[in-house]
């Protein structure tokens, strides 16, 4: 779990802090540019939720449940 975490705060801080550029890979357009920024947020929380759910799965099916 704490790898998880590790691993997860960074990939989402990463995100985060480029999320002014990040939209330049997907398009030259100010309204898309705009709205990846606008998205940005949602998306590293969205990588948090999945890391830990990835995680419990994991250890639910080792617990045989």
């Amino acid at each position: 779990m704490s790898l998880a975490a590790i691993e997860t705060s960074i990939v989402s801080a990463s995100l985060f802090a480029c999320r002014h550029v990040f939209g330049y890979i997907f398009s030259n357009e100010k309204e898309v540019v705009d709205f990846v920024t606008v998205m940005a947020p949602l998306v590293c929380l969205s990588v948090i939720l999945d890391s830990v759910q990835g995680v419990l799965a994991g250890i639910a099916r080792g617990c045989g449940w």
